[in-house]
């Protein structure tokens, strides 16, 4: 269970997702959502879960106003398992706000979604996937986040800053891509994380790794404008992957040299040679 998430995020989200058919005009929860009178301290597992609607029919994914009406009437405080949210409209999260996701892989994918509002307060997630959400610029309510068991992946978001990520302090994987990131500085908590990549990322100018006690694979790729970078120093390292930066091929060795223990697998290659 373990590496196969761990895949899902290194491979990242959009791998997983075709494009949605999100609706022009997304809409607020807040109107088709009803909660509960009141809420138990219980756990359900997502994929148990049912439409009332429809008695037999298990509800796999939400994928529609309906089925989000359905998800809000559940009890249990404690939701686990994946909740796939993909081909619906809506604006945010907010119905996830009342429930423990501790145990829950999130995964979104709409391109309606303009900001991660419901994720507030959550310390914990067992995995979070954005792809295609192309309105959410702002990270900031993740800001209570403190570990991620399996992995989070964020893919094709208009997000800028990784401003709301400072609490972070240890995940399974940790992807970025494909966004118009500018820098990779405010993973100042990061103690811990088994697999990074970073790819796609041409207007990351500054990166700071330093703070990272302890990595397995680091993977960086088609990020050609880096100016400033400061990477790990890991004695845990397996795998290192640089391809296509502009950090100079010579500096890169150097790093890899300096470590006591160099990783057994290494692609080292950058738009800047040795001279």
């Amino acid at each position: 269970m373990r590496f196969l998430y761990s895949a899902v995020v290194v491979s990242l989200v959009g791998l997983l997702f075709g494009c949605g058919d999100d609706a022009s005009q997304p809409d607020d929860p807040s109107e088709f959502c009803s909660p509960p009178a009141q809420y138990q301290e219980c756990s359900v597992a997502f994929d148990s879960l049912e439409f009332t609607v429809q008695p037999k029919t298990t509800l796999r994914s939400l994928a529609s106003k309906e089925d989000i009406a359905e998800f809000c009437k559940v009890e249990c405080r404690k939701i686990t398992g994946e909740i796939d949210i993909t081909r619906v409209s809506l604006t945010d999260l907010s119905f996830l706000a009342p429930y423990d996701l501790s145990e829950a892989w999130v995964s979104v994918n709409s391109s309606t979604l303009l900001s991660l509002e419901g994720l507030e307060g959550k310390e914990e997630l067992l995995g979070l996937g954005l792809a295609g959400v192309d309105g959410v610029t702002d990270l900031r309510p993740l800001r209570d986040l403190r570990r991620v068991t399996l992995g989070l992946g964020i893919e094709g978001t208009d997000v800028r800053s990784l401003d709301g990520l400072q609490g972070l302090e240890s995940a399974g994987s940790l992807g970025f891509a494909e966004s118009p990131l500018t820098q990779i500085t405010e993973l100042e908590s990061l103690r811990s994380v088994d697999q990074l990549r970073l790819t796609g990322l041409p207007s990351v100018k500054e990166v700071d790794l330093g703070n990272i006690e302890s990595l397995n694979n680091l993977q960086m790729s088609s990020m050609f404008g880096i100016e400033t970078y400061t990477l790990p120093t890991v004695d845990s390292l397996e795998q290192v992957t640089f391809n296509s930066t502009s950090m100079p091929q010579c500096e890169l060795e150097a790093w890899i040299d300096s470590l006591t223990e160099p990783p057994p697998l290494m692609t080292v290659y950058s738009n800047k040679p040795c001279e």
